[in-house]
C-alpha cells in the first residue's frame, strides 16, 4: 500500500491530526514560557498540576492527574480516576506532598526557604 493510500484511510477514520495542530501546540508552549517572567531557581518553587484524559477502546474514559516540578523536571505520583473533579486534583497534590516527604524526610513547608523575617 502506498503512503498516500494509508494517509487517506487514516484521514477517513479520523486518525490524523489537523495540519494546524503543531502550530497551535507551539503557540501554547510559547504562552506557557512567557507565564514565568522569572524562571524557577530551585526545586519545589513552581509546581504544575495536569489532568490528561484517555479514552479506552471500549468507550470508557480515564483521567490521570499528576504534579510536576518545573525546575527539577520531576513528575510526582499520579492519581488515576474515572472522574475529573476537585477531589481528584486534591488527591494528586496530596500524592505529590507525600512523595516530597518520602524522598526528603521533610514536609514541603519545611523545605521552602524563609526570608530573614521567617516568611
Amino acid at each position: 500500500m502506498s503512503a498516500s493510500t494509508v494517509e487517506r484511510i487514516m484521514r477517513r477514520r479520523g486518525l490524523l491530526l489537523e495540519r494546524s495542530y503543531t502550530a497551535e501546540r507551539r503557540a501554547l508552549a510559547a504562552a506557557r514560557r512567557q507565564a514565568f517572567t522569572e524562571p524557577p531557581e530551585r526545586p519545589n518553587q513552581v509546581w504544575q498540576l495536569d489532568i490528561s484524559e484517555f479514552e479506552t477502546v471500549h468507550g470508557g474514559t480515564w483521567r490521570i492527574a499528576g504534579v510536576a516540578d518545573h525546575y527539577a523536571k520531576y513528575e510526582f505520583g499520579w492519581h488515576l480516576a474515572t472522574t475529573q473533579a476537585g477531589r481528584d486534583a486534591i488527591a494528586a497534590v496530596e500524592l505529590a506532598l507525600a512523595e516530597v516527604h518520602a524522598l526528603s524526610g521533610h514536609s514541603l513547608a519545611e523545605l521552602l526557604p524563609r526570608d530573614d523575617k521567617g516568611r
